[in-house]
C-alpha cells in the first residue's frame, strides 16, 4: 500500500508542478484583461464610442489568445487539485478501514492490545498531515482565484506574486505531507503483517487451518477479492 500511495503522490506532485510551469508560461493576462475591461467601459460610455468600440474589438482578438491560455491553466489546475485531494483522501480512508480491522482482529483473537494501540496512534499522527495537505491546496486555489481579473476586479494583480510564491512553497509542503503519510502507511503495513503472523500462528496451533494460512480470511483486502 505504501508503494501505491507513493506512486499516486508522485503523480499528484508532477501534475501540480506541470500546472505551475503552465502558469509561468501564460502571458501578462492581468494587464491585458484590465485593458480590455477599460476599453469595454469606454466603448459603452465614452463620447467617441465608435473609435472606442473599434479599439475594444481589436484588443479583444489579441486578448482571446491569452484568455485561452489562462483558461487552460485554470482547467489543469482544477484537475491537478482534485488528483492531489484524492491522494490525501486515500490516506485517510486507508487508516479508517485498516485501523478498525486491526482492532477487531486483536479483540477477536485476544492479541496484544498494544498492536491496536499502535495502529490508532499511527492514524492519529497521520491525520494532521492529510488535513495540512487539504489546507495547502485550498490556499493555492484561493490565491489563484484572487489573481483572476474576472473573479476579483478590485486588485487582482496584487495577488499574482503571492499566488506564484504559495504555489511553489505549497508544492514543497505538499510533498513533505505526502512523504510523512507514506512513512505512516508503511509502518502500519508492518503492524498488519505482525497481526496476520500472530493470527496464523494461533489458528495453526488450534488446528483451525490445515494449511496454516489465515491471511485469506483475516486480511483487510479479503472482502474485495
Amino acid at each position: 500500500m505504501a508503494r501505491i500511495f507513493f506512486a499516486l503522490a508522485i503523480v499528484a506532485l508532477l501534475a501540480i508542478l506541470a500546472v505551475n510551469v503552465n502558469g509561468f508560461l501564460v502571458d501578462d493576462y492581468n494587464s491585458q484583461a484590465q485593458r480590455m475591461l477599460k476599453l469595454r467601459a469606454e466603448s459603452r460610455e465614452g463620447d467617441d464610442s465608435e473609435a472606442a468600440k473599434q479599439a475594444f474589438h481589436e484588443h479583444f482578438a489579441d486578448f482571446q489568445i491569452v484568455q485561452d491560455q489562462a483558461r487552460w491553466h485554470t482547467l489543469f489546475g482544477t484537475a491537478a487539485t482534485l488528483i492531489a485531494l484524492l491522494v490525501n483522501c486515500l490516506s485517510v480512508t486507508y487508516f479508517v478501514g485498516t485501523c478498525r480491522w486491526c482492532l477487531e482482529v486483536v479483540e477477536t483473537y485476544r492479541l496484544d492490545p498494544e498492536l491496536a494501540e499502535i495502529s490508532r496512534g499511527l492514524k492519529r499522527r497521520n491525520f494532521p498531515f492529510a488535513v495540512a495537505g487539504f489546507f495547502v491546496l485550498v490556499v493555492i486555489v484561493a490565491t489563484g482565484a484572487a489573481a483572476d481579473p474576472f473573479a476579483n476586479t478590485a486588485s487582482p494583480a496584487s495577488w499574482l506574486t503571492p499566488h506564484w510564491v504559495l504555489s511553489i512553497v505549497g508544492l514543497l509542503a505538499l510533498a513533505a505531507c505526502y512523504w510523512v503519510q507514506v512513512a505512516h502507511i508503511g509502518a502500519h503495513y508492518e503492524i498488519i503483517e505482525q497481526i496476520l503472523s500472530e493470527v496464523k500462528r494461533i489458528r495453526r496451533d488450534r488446528g483451525m487451518d490445515e494449511d496454516g494460512d489465515a491471511s485469506a480470511e483475516t486480511s483487510p483486502l479479503a472482502n474485495s477479492e
